[in-house]
């Protein structure tokens, strides 16, 4: 009858209604990074990017990053590693689930993902899962660190050997160009370069005015002041010719640390 129909009717809009409700409160509850994306197709078919439909609560806190729907993940992430597209590719035209562990440089951090087809086949769309990684990648990074000076300090009992080899463990694993260690000169004017490590630049041995490095470089030999300059060039604190000094040294990032006495580390 038609009231036999429009009460099945009802039942069908109600039962879902509920699943759209549980379907948003786990979404919007998950603990996990969620986004569900979709296919963008070059004019044969072949997925190129994936503009985000949506995404959780969980995506904004651990990117960051509010504005991600209606974006391609390449507007997102320009550099986005081109292994990561494969994989997403590989989900949309197989349907073969991909997990995998991606470092995002944007956002400094880990993530564990896990992508698989969400909708139809031939739909395009599909969802990924991802939670923070980064505690557990740091914590494995200074264990492997640890292990590995151990090992290359263990044999030697020359202290310029010791240093030179911590300075070339660490470097390694920094993927610095440069790492020595460095002594204040008696007058407290000039810092002076030892042996230590260094990629594809010239070593810093000989004596450099504290001064040309800027006002972070005296702190950190008299006071005990830690510096880290991400960029050189930009850093707002240095003067031009104190930037000239660090280009001319091919310095374009350190970190700075107060050692032992007098000693001074730089990278």
């Amino acid at each position: 009858s038609v009231a036999g129909i429009s009460i099945e009717r009802d039942r069908s809009v109600y039962r879902l209604r509920k699943s759209e409700e549980r379907y948003r409160s786990l979404f919007e509850s998950v603990d996990y990074g969620l986004c569900v994306m979709k296919a963008v197709r070059d004019p044969t078919g072949k997925p190129i990017d994936f503009r985000f439909v949506e995404c959780n609560p969980a995506f904004v806190r651990y990117t960051g990053f509010e504005g991600a729907p209606g974006k391609t993940a390449l507007e997102v992430v320009p550099d986005l590693d081109p292994k990561v597209i494969d994989a997403c590719v590989g989900v949309v035209t197989t349907g073969e689930q991909a997990r995998f562990e991606y470092y995002a440089r944007d956002w400094g951090r880990w993530f564990d993902l896990h992508a698989f087809r969400f909708g139809k086949p031939d739909c395009g769309n599909f969802a990924v899962f991802f939670k923070d990684i980064s505690r557990r990648k740091r914590a494995e990074a200074r264990e492997h660190f640890f292990a590995t000076l151990g090992d290359a300090l263990r044999p030697l009992v020359d202290p310029v050997e010791i240093r030179d080899a911590a300075a070339r463990v660490l470097g390694r694993h920094l993927a610095a160009s440069r790492v020595f260690y460095g002594e204040v000169s008696e007058d407290g004017e000039y810092l002076v370069g030892g042996s230590g490590y260094a990629d594809r630049v010239a070593p810093m041995c000989g004596r450099y005015r504290l001064d040309d490095f800027g006002p972070g470089g005296r702190k950190t030999a008299h006071e005990g002041h830690s510096l880290a300059q991400a960029d050189v060039a930009r850093d707002p604190a240095l003067t031009q010719h104190e930037k000239a000094t660090c280009r001319r040294l091919h310095v374009g990032a350190q970190v700075v640390g107060r050692g032992v006495g007098d000693q001074a580390g730089q990278g």
